[in-house]
């Protein structure tokens, strides 16, 4: 007669308990993060809470975080000022124009660099890296001094030329990095099929690359909404100013600003940006190339 035996194992129910160490390093790791974090968002709460106070509250000498009476003053008379509305156009302008250039500038730029082999290759690079080493602030008289020559100095025009050269650098070496992570093998196939380079570019490569070319987009279109040393200095007429510059004068000769119409163009000044990474902010992590030869 034959019988079995059955061996009876302990289960074990639930999650396995952390060490003591282990949990006091996460709760460190949580503080820490807190603390960062109300670091970076604090001013910018700060900022939207004084858009809602009147001038009493905003001159009290211990400043109140939630206004006890909020009212929208400042910001019906933000948005009736029409130079702050003509400001932001502009300033939209510029950024989608310079966008648009620097990128179809970069993407054929960055893959000649990567895959056309010559001796001044790695020159070409190291020349692109040393002329962001120069302060912008030092090119200003030349700029000016070109400008002028050209007759380009208060215009749209001239300001968005200044604007090309100072970006394209950058944007040509952040494609470099991304279309060097390309295999060679996915060019050598579209060739073999029948493609030619533009067609590779245009069907393969960019696809393929397309994170860097939305995070080359967004660089440069927020270095260009943000922007003010070169506009301040190279636009005079009113109806040409951009955001930042119209920024600057609700603030007063004396230093004095007009704080509620201040923190309201602020907050509408970070709007875009901050728009753009809640929707882009995937495409900055680099994509994953393995399984791409497929």
């Amino acid at each position: 007669m034959n019988t079995q035996q059955t061996v009876s194992r302990p289960v074990r129910h639930g999650k396995k308990r952390m060490k003591p160490k282990a949990v006091l390093w996460m709760a460190f790791k949580l503080l820490f993060l807190f603390i960062v974090s109300m670091y970076l968002i604090f001013p910018c709460l700060t900022i939207v809470s004084n858009s809602f106070k009147n001038r009493a509250e905003l001159s009290r000498k211990v400043p109140t975080f939630i206004p006890k009476e909020p009212i929208r003053d400042s910001w019906e008379e933000l948005f009736s000022d029409s130079d702050f509305l003509q400001g932001a156009l502009n300033s939209i302008k510029l950024g989608l124009i310079c966008m648009f250039i620097i990128t179809c500038i970069a993407i054929p730029s960055a893959y000649a660099i990567t895959r056309v082999k010559s001796k001044g290759g790695g020159a070409l690079q190291v020349w692109i890296l040393i002329s962001q080493m120069v302060p912008g602030i030092i090119l200003i008289v030349p700029l000016y001094n070109i400008l002028k020559s050209l007759g380009l100095t208060n215009t749209h025009e001239g300001l968005l030329l200044v604007y090309l050269v100072g970006g394209q650098a950058v944007a040509i070496w952040t494609m470099v990095g991304f279309i060097a992570g390309v295999p060679k093998e996915i060019e050598e196939a579209s060739f073999i099929d029948g493609c030619n380079i533009l067609t590779m570019l245009w069907r393969i490569l960019i696809p393929t690359i397309l994170p860097g070319i939305v995070t080359v987009m967004i660089m440069a279109f927020l270095s260009v909404w943000n922007e003010f040393y070169f506009a301040l200095c190279l636009i005079k007429e009113p109806a040409l100013r951009t955001l930042p510059i119209k920024l600057r004068t609700y603030i007063g000769i004396s230093g004095q600003a007009r704080v509620g119409m201040l923190s309201a163009a602020s907050t509408m000044a970070a709007l875009p940006g901050l728009i753009i990474f809640m929707f882009f902010q995937r495409f900055y992590v680099r994509g994953m190339m393995s399984g791409s030869i497929k």
